[in-house]
């Protein structure tokens, strides 16, 4: 059911936690323009669920600009990326739509993004098409992921990514 609402979407989708376009400040990146930067803090939960739908869509994280996420005492049921499942396209995968981690960031090749994690408990988080689990999709190049003290049961990267990481690189990445 989700693949199939999924295989439709044509414009960008949002984070079920956090944002696509994060305002706190802006940052100018030289020759890039300006971006957008900004913090996204969860803390001291337990039970948490978040599943994102369409392309590029964040379960737990953000988009487009400088960001970082903490997560700190918090125990996570179940979080999906947008576009999990999508099939493979030959050749390689190279025309499957481009969805979004479970959790960190989607679509900030010029920008750096921070993920930390904390006495984290995660039952199973699964990354969409061209996207690692917990990490970036096949835009980003600047992730630095940081896992403390956290245990994580089941985590899987779509097709072509890590289920910890990045996603496949694309073509045009400069």
């Amino acid at each position: 059911q989700i693949q199939d609402y999924n295989s439709k979407a044509k414009t960008p989708g949002a984070a079920a936690i956090g944002s696509i376009y994060t305002k706190n400040q802006e940052k100018e990146v030289a020759g890039k323009g300006t971006f957008p930067t900004g913090k996204i803090s969860i803390h001291d939960l337990n039970g948490l669920e978040a599943y994102a739908y369409g392309l590029g869509a964040v379960g737990i994280g953000g988009s487009m600009g400088e960001n970082s996420l903490d997560i700190t005492n918090v125990h996570i049921v179940e979080v999906k990326g947008g576009m999990p499942g999508a099939t493979v396209d030959e050749p390689y995968g190279n025309k499957d739509a481009e969805g979004g981690p479970a959790i960190g960031f989607a679509w900030s090749k010029s920008t750096t993004q921070t993920l930390n994690m904390t006495n984290v408990t995660i039952d199973k988080a699964i990354g969409g098409s061209k996207t690692a689990g917990i990490g970036g999709n096949c835009w980003n190049t600047k992730i630095a992921i940081n896992i403390t003290n956290c245990e994580i049961k089941d985590v899987m990267g779509g097709n072509s990514a890590a289920a910890i990481g990045m996603g496949r690189p694309a073509n045009n990445i400069g």
